[in-house]
C-alpha cells in the first residue's frame, strides 16, 4: 500500500502548483496516511494536471484541503475565466466517510472547446485508479451541471432519490408521446415494482433511449456507483476505458 511522503507533497506544490491547506492537528503526511491510506497524491495530481492545465489560458487555482473532524480530503482544480472567454474549468473531488470511505464528484465542468476529446474519461480513469488503491466503497454525484444528468447516466450511476426520478418522468410525460413515452414509463414501472422507492434506479437505461437524451441533459438528480458491486464496478470501468 502506498504511503504519502513529505517529498511528494512538496513536489505537488513546487512542480504542479497545488497549494495545501491543512486544517487538522496532525502533519499533512500523518493525516493522509492515517485517514486515507493507499492514495498516491502526487501521481493523481500529476495526471490531473497533465490533462487539465493545458485547457486553461491562465494559472488555475489548485488546492488540497485537509479537514478533521470528520476526516475530509478535498481536491479542487479550477479556473474561472471572464464571461464569454470559454475557458472556465472546474473539478472537485471530496473524500469522506459515510460511514465507509466514499468520494463525491462535487463538480466537473469542461469548457465546450475541450469536450468530445476523451478528457473527461481520462480524468475518471486517473481517479478510479486511486479509488481502487484506497478501497473507496461508493462514488457519489450530483448530476446537474449542463450535460451532467445525461453524462453520469451513461456512466452507469444509479439515481438514489425517488422524488427526483419522478420529476424527470413528469418532464418526459410532458414532452414525449407514443412508443417513446411507453419505453420510458416501462423502465420506471419495472424498477419500482421490484424495488418500491429503491435507491438504485438504472438511469443508464433511460440514457440509452434517444428520446431521453435532451431531457436528461436538463435534469437534476443525485446518484452513486457502488464499487463493492462487481457489476456496477465493471460497467463503470468499461465506460471509462472507452474514450469516445
Amino acid at each position: 500500500m502506498h504511503k504519502v511522503t513529505h517529498e511528494e507533497l512538496i513536489l505537488s506544490n513546487a512542480s504542479l502548483g497545488f497549494n495545501l491547506d491543512n486544517l487538522t492537528k496532525l502533519s499533512s503526511v500523518d493525516f493522509i496516511n492515517r485517514s486515507f491510506p493507499g492514495i498516491n497524491v502526487y501521481q493523481l495530481l500529476k495526471e490531473l494536471n497533465s490533462v487539465l492545465a493545458p485547457i486553461t489560458s491562465s494559472r488555475a487555482d489548485k488546492i488540497i484541503t485537509l479537514q478533521d473532524p470528520p476526516p475530509i480530503l478535498d481536491i479542487t482544480f479550477q479556473y474561472i475565466g471572464p464571461p464569454g472567454n470559454g475557458k472556465t474549468l472546474k473539478l472537485r473531488r471530496t473524500f469522506s466517510y459515510d460511514p465507509e470511505l466514499i468520494v463525491s464528484h462535487d463538480y466537473f465542468y469542461i469548457p465546450p472547446s475541450a469536450r468530445q476529446k476523451g478528457i473527461g474519461k481520462t480524468v475518471l480513469e486517473s481517479c478510479l485508479k486511486q479509488y481502487e488503491n484506497m478501497d473507496v466503497k461508493r462514488i457519489k454525484v450530483h448530476a446537474g451541471l449542463e450535460d451532467g444528468g445525461y453524462v453520469w447516466a451513461k456512466a452507469g450511476f444509479k439515481a438514489t432519490n425517488y422524488e427526483e426520478v419522478n420529476l424527470i418522468l413528469e418532464v418526459a410525460k410532458d414532452k414525449l408521446k407514443g412508443d417513446d413515452l411507453s419505453d420510458v414509463v416501462d423502465i420506471h414501472t419495472h424498477y419500482y415494482q421490484e424495488e418500491p422507492k429503491g435507491n438504485k434506479f438504472p438511469m443508464e437505461q433511460w440514457a440509452r433511449l434517444d428520446c431521453m437524451k435532451d431531457i436528461l441533459r436538463g435534469s437534476d438528480w443525485h446518484g452513486q456507483i457502488d464499487l463493492t458491486n462487481p457489476n456496477e464496478k465493471a460497467n463503470f470501468k468499461n465506460y471509462v476505458s472507452k474514450r469516445r
